[in-house]
């Protein structure tokens, strides 16, 4: 589904937002894969995760912030019905969450560096995903949960037609990720491990493809 949506939101006013089609290809292969049932984005954009969750199979519960004024007020057209089962507001409204409000999968697509907050809304099990290359936020990350398994991934991929952007760069490779898996266990450490792997040999693909 993750094809489909990135297809229909790269069409819209405010492309620019969206994130890439190979980080909607891994989140909702997250989403599937693990046990996923409530989600908080740093930075909605103008709704293409949030779209994206509603059309998974999977009873989830969103909240999601948005300093961006013109993505806030594209955000009801771009959902449509979507909208009603989402939770969105300036981050200055979630500053008083009590420690009771615990996300599964925490999503960063913007600007964040509050650590206490993120340590009160993270359980032991979070998984952290950074879209993009920020560098910044990744090193923030490191800082706050020191203990955590982290992962860069790269994809084989360049600008589709599709992409906002495919008339300056469809020659560049594009698309990627940093995921952080606080919980250190067995399965994570595996996971972490192939993956590992995996983007070491994309990385030396990179070169001659």
């Amino acid at each position: 589904m993750h094809k489909e949506v990135f297809q229909l939101f790269s069409k819209k006013e405010g492309a620019q937002h969206i994130a890439s089609e190979y980080a909607l290809m891994a989140i909702e292969k997250i989403v599937k894969q693990n046990n996923i049932h409530s989600v908080f984005e740093f930075g909605i954009g103008i709704g293409t995760i949030p779209y994206l969750l509603s059309t998974l199979n999977k009873r989830i519960t969103y909240y999601g912030t948005e300093e961006n004024e013109f993505c806030n007020s594209v955000l009801a057209e771009n959902l449509g019905q979507s909208i009603e089962s989402i939770n969105y507001n300036a981050i200055s409204s979630y500053l008083n969450f009590n420690g009771e409000n615990k996300f599964d999968f925490i999503i960063i697509d913007g600007l964040f560096d509050d650590a206490n907050f993120l340590k009160k809304i993270a359980h032991d099990n979070t998984l952290i995903f950074v879209e993009g290359d920020r560098e910044n936020q990744r090193e923030f990350l490191r800082k706050t949960f020191p203990k955590c398994l982290i992962n860069r991934s790269i994809s084989l991929n360049k600008n589709s037609k599709h992409s906002p952007y495919y008339d300056v760069s469809s020659n560049h490779f594009v698309g990627g990720y940093t995921l952080f898996r606080l919980n250190p266990n067995f399965r994570n450490k595996t996971s972490w491990f192939l993956e590992k792997i995996a983007t070491s040999l994309k990385y030396k693909l990179r070169m001659i493809i």
